[in-house]
């Protein structure tokens, strides 16, 4: 009897840019949090945290946040 190949999913093989396009996404962020200092608008109270449905979720109300450079601005430059 012939099995036909990739007919169990242990066998299959997964993309192997996944791993580094995560990698990416998390090295991206962690860098802009780590070089900004973040603050909410001075009008925000409490934040809702209330989500919409669709393709992607989104907030409700959307957080606008202040961006202030936190290192010296020669790391800035091109």
């Amino acid at each position: 009897m012939e099995r036909k190949q990739g007919s169990n999913p242990e066998e299959r093989r997964i993309c192997a840019g996944s791993r580094m396009g995560i990698l990416m996404v998390e090295y991206i962020l962690g860098t802009l949090i780590y070089s900004f200092d973040w603050k909410l608008q001075t009008n925000v109270g409490k934040i809702n945290m209330d989500e919409t449905f669709g393709l992607a979720l989104q907030k409700k109300i959307p957080v606008s946040a202040i961006v202030i450079p936190r290192l010296p601005p020669c790391v800035y430059a091109p």
